[in-house]
């Protein structure tokens, strides 16, 4: 498991991940913030299984966040979303991981590396890296690769 990092741990601590099959999704910013020309904020999720009592589901992310004029790798963080969050957004799943699959997503996510400081790698090429390694370590095909690359749109490395 990563180290954890400096993030408040109230909502991993409630809802935190178990040993279930769960599946695991790309979510990309909807239109709106692309054309609003906000950075469009992409990153990795799955529902930990104990709802919350507004009956949102409560999400393991996976993403390089911006705070103030950083970008860090955040470990473990859980998000409360209401379903209606969830469809104002892109998804493509991954698939169905196992608890061990999804400990793999989480080491090859620490040790992607980016610069804190960019102006033009963020969060994007921080994510189609993180795709590249998944695919490589046997976790994803290259045509979802491919395709979640494409329909992002993600910026050109080598996948």
């Amino acid at each position: 498991m990563p180290k954890p990092t400096l993030v408040d741990m109230t909502a991993y601590n409630r809802y935190p991940d178990t040993d279930m099959d769960k599946e695991v999704f790309v979510q990309a910013a909807g239109y709106g913030e692309k054309a609003a020309g906000i950075p469009q904020r992409i990153l990795i999720c799955w529902l930990n299984p104990t709802p919350t009592k507004q009956g949102d589901g409560a999400y393991q992310i996976i993403e390089l966040e911006m705070q103030g004029n950083y970008y860090h790798y955040c470990y473990p963080v859980v998000e409360q979303r209401s379903a209606q969050v969830m469809a104002d957004h892109q998804i493509w799943s991954l698939g169905v991981f196992t608890r061990d699959q999804r400990e793999l997503l989480l080491e090859l996510a620490e040790d992607v590396e980016f610069k804190e400081r960019s102006l033009t790698e963020g969060s994007r090429v921080w994510t189609a890296k993180l795709l590249r390694e998944m695919r490589q370590s046997g976790l994803l095909s290259q045509e979802l690769v491919t395709k979640i690359h494409r329909e992002v749109p993600l910026p050109d490395i080598e996948l």
